[in-house]
């Protein structure tokens, strides 16, 4: 489940940065963004052209900033490494235990009201 992710921004790349960004998305962008007769053919210029301007952000941060892959999520440990009576039955029986015991207060509660 690991995914690249982009580096934190650092204000020294800044300029490294606006010269990564790709002059021909912009042209496009503009182009998109230029007066239309009809409202669908504007709300599509306006979709497309924000999306070229995600993936030209995003393709002159990877180029400034670099990318790492992020690990997989850390597991819990568990709460009771000492007590060899608590395994995996005994948690299992906890846990319903405390459902049916919310569910009969929530059933006395409903009947008083």
């Amino acid at each position: 489940m690991s995914k690249d992710k982009i580096k934190s921004w650092q204000n020294d790349k800044r300029d490294n940065f606006v010269a990564n960004i790709d002059k021909a998305s912009i042209d496009r962008i503009s182009s998109l963004l230029t007066v239309s007769n009809s409202y669908n053919d504007t709300k599509n210029n306006v979709n497309e052209a924000i999306s070229v301007l995600s993936e030209c952000l995003v393709s002159s941060a990877k180029k400034t900033f670099g990318t790492y892959v992020s690990g997989a999520p850390k597991r819990a440990k568990k709460r009771c490494p000492k007590k060899p009576w608590f395994d995996v039955n005994c948690n299992t029986k906890r846990k319903h235990f405390h459902i049916y015991v919310n569910v009969d207060l929530l059933h006395v509660k409903i009947k008083q009201a």
